[in-house]
């Protein structure tokens, strides 16, 4: 275990996570649905996002104990080789949710394993 802010001995092959952030669900423009969460996933390592050929999109990979995903897509964020993985999850109000997101081209993966546990009673407003 290593106590550092940078990942002391990176895996070269693939994209490391470089943000999250999370926010209300929904289509823009319509109103927001209650009890629907938007996760936005950053990834980077130009070694490895430059391998995506331009105009092909990698599979976002997600899974949740709870709730259902909706609405999943990647995006590559202007100027750079970061990638942004971006799904939604309906959840009722007061559950927790292990979710589970990589990034795959052709099979096999871009990015590491990014890991979250999610309450949804945090982001309830009173």
């Amino acid at each position: 275990m290593h106590w550092t802010r940078d990942e002391p001995y990176p895996a070269g092959n693939i994209a490391q996570t470089m943000a999250t952030r999370v926010g209300r669900g929904g289509e823009p423009g319509k109103p927001r649905p209650a009890n629907v969460y938007r996760f936005a996933i950053e990834f980077d390592r130009p070694e490895v996002m430059t391998r995506i050929p331009y105009g092909v999109f990698p599979d976002v990979v997600v899974t949740s104990t709870a709730g259902e995903v909706v609405r999943t897509f990647a995006e590559p964020v202007p100027d750079g080789n970061v990638w942004r993985a971006v799904f939604d999850i309906e959840i009722e109000p007061d559950t927790v949710a292990d979710l589970r997101l990589y990034l795959e081209l052709d099979g096999q993966p871009l990015t590491e394993t990014w890991l979250y546990q999610f309450q949804s009673r945090i982001m309830t407003p009173t």
